[in-house]
């Protein structure tokens, strides 16, 4: 918009771009309100621009007047999206009036809707009571620094209010869980308690039982020795018996011998002394038949003679000889007689030791048998007794066990349980905690309503206020609208609920 200006009318332009962006708006406004085109039709587009201004100025926000080119580009190009960069640069040097390189808000204004810069200078503003006119802008700050603090105030209040109650609901359904774990904690306390007190009976059971079966292997031990000393002397006497019976047959046979060797003595004398006595008794019948002869007188003489002859010569022979040897043999006959006695008692003695010593090899086999049964049985007992002893020490070891486990399974539930009940007591606490921060945030909502309404009286105080501003106005409508729409967006700043 490369115009000539006088200087006054580019001191002036110059005096309003350096306002900021709103009372740039309101100038505008101001002049050109009731123009054959109103800028009241405008209005709206020109209090959006003022938000697009400030937010897009970020180093003054809404204490700014120009934007910089890059700036001003991205407006440009917001609103003429189609436009290419050398588009954007050529439009730029048509809206910047006051060739700065810097494009103001009324600068873009006039620019879009083809507006005079002469008139908008010289057109009249207006005449406001200045004074209420700051009293009331001063007003608007503050009711909208308090709108903000509302807002903020309000959302964390109605968040507070939200969190407390979720956390109290979260705290209830702990406080319950807590209840239920610690009950359940409790349970199976008093279950590992019944099992540490069975396991201690179990174990008492079986310790007696291993103490028993101990006792029985030691009883089965000793009677296993005895039971094998038994067998040994048994085995001993067995021995020393068989030797017994086989050395008094030996002798009963040697005494057999004996005996018959005696008979056969005694045989034979009895035959010698036979023998002598039947030449004794030869001879006397010799010697009677001669001296029967010798006398007798009915045989020749030389008969008788020659028998007196043969009896001289008989009765003549020495006697002597014969009767010595029949002495002898007498002697020895009775002798040998006694002899073949004492072998016959001996021989019987020794055949019936012998057979004494049979019986008792015989009763010795048995006892040593029957000693042999008993050390195996003995020797089974003690295996048995080992077996049970061993299966007795090995349930003693696993009741230990079982009881050292359910011990330690009663602490553990012990532990869990006055863990559960601390934790139920925490639980009751944090319940508490949250009601009491449910009741604090509930009491900030009712503040945060209270100074809404107070706000809301304020702001109905301030619209009447300007109101009245305009009313006792002449001209100024754009300030006015201006005053109103700031109100309207403080209306809507406030929190809807309390609308």
């Amino acid at each position: 918009m490369a115009q000539n200006f006088t200087p006054e009318i580019m001191e002036r332009i110059k005096n309003v771009t350096a306002m900021n962006y709103r009372d740039q708006a309101i100038w505008y406004l101001n002049a050109f309100w009731t123009d054959a085109k109103p800028a009241s039709t405008e209005a709206e587009t020109v209090y959006q621009l003022i938000n697009a201004f400030t937010k897009e100025d970020h180093v003054k926000g809404k204490n700014g007047c120009e934007l910089n080119p890059i700036q001003a580009f991205n407006v440009l190009q917001k609103r003429n999206q189609t436009l290419t960069a050398l588009e954007l640069k050529a439009q730029l040097r048509k809206v910047d009036i006051d060739a700065n390189g810097e494009m103001a808000l009324c600068e873009y204004l006039l620019f879009i809707n083809e507006r005079d810069p002469i008139a908008f200078v010289t057109n009249p503003q207006g005449q406001v009571d200045l004074v209420k006119l700051k009293a009331l802008e001063k007003k608007m700050e503050e009711l909208d620094a308090l709108m903000k603090e509302l807002q903020a105030k309000e959302a964390a209040a109605v968040a507070a209010e939200e969190a407390s109650k979720q956390a109290e609901a979260d705290a209830i359904a702990q406080e319950e869980a807590a209840k239920v774990a610690e009950q359940l904690a409790l349970d199976e306390e008093a279950k590992a308690k019944a099992a540490e007190q069975l396991a201690l009976q179990e174990e008492a059971v079986a310790k007696s039982k291993a103490e028993d079966a101990a006792a029985k292997a030691a009883d089965a031990l000793a009677k296993q020795k005895q039971a094998e000393a038994d067998e040994a002397a048994a085995k001993a006497a067995e021995a020393k018996a068989k030797a017994d019976a086989i050395s008094a047959e030996d002798a009963a046979q040697k005494a057999k011998v004996a005996e018959d060797q005696v008979i056969a003595l005694e045989e034979e004398a009895r035959v010698v002394a036979a023998e002598i006595k039947a030449q004794e008794d030869a001879k006397a019948a010799l010697i009677a038949k001669l001296e029967a002869t010798s006398t007798d007188q009915t045989v020749g003489i030389v008969k008788r003679n020659m028998a007196v002859q043969e009896l001289a010569q008989a009765k003549g022979e020495d006697p002597l000889p014969l009767r010595k040897a029949k002495l002898t043999q007498d002697a020895v006959v009775r002798k040998l007689e006694k002899a073949t006695a004492v072998a016959k008692q001996t021989t019987a003695d020794s055949i019936e030791k012998a057979s004494l010593a049979k019986q008792t090899a015989e009763e010795s086999a048995v006892k040593a048998k029957a000693a042999e049964a008993s050390r195996v049985a003995a020797v089974n007992a003690r295996e048995a007794a080992d077996a049970a002893k061993a299966e007795a020490d090995a349930a003693y070891a696993k009741a230990q066990d079982a009881r050292a486990a359910a011990v330690q399974a009663a602490a553990v539930a012990k532990a869990a349980a006055e863990a559960a009940t601390a934790a139920l007591l925490a639980a009751k606490e944090k319940r508490a905690q949250a009601v009491a921060a449910r009741q604090a945030a509930e009491q900030a909502v009712v503040e945060v309503k209270a100074a809404i309404a107070e706000a809301n009286a304020a702001l109905a105080e301030t619209e009447a206020a300007v109101n009245e501003l305009k009313a006792n106005a002449e001209g100024g409508q754009g300030l006015s609208w201006m005053l109103q729409r700031d109100l309207e967006e403080k209306k809507r700043s406030l929190p809807t609920r309390m609308w």
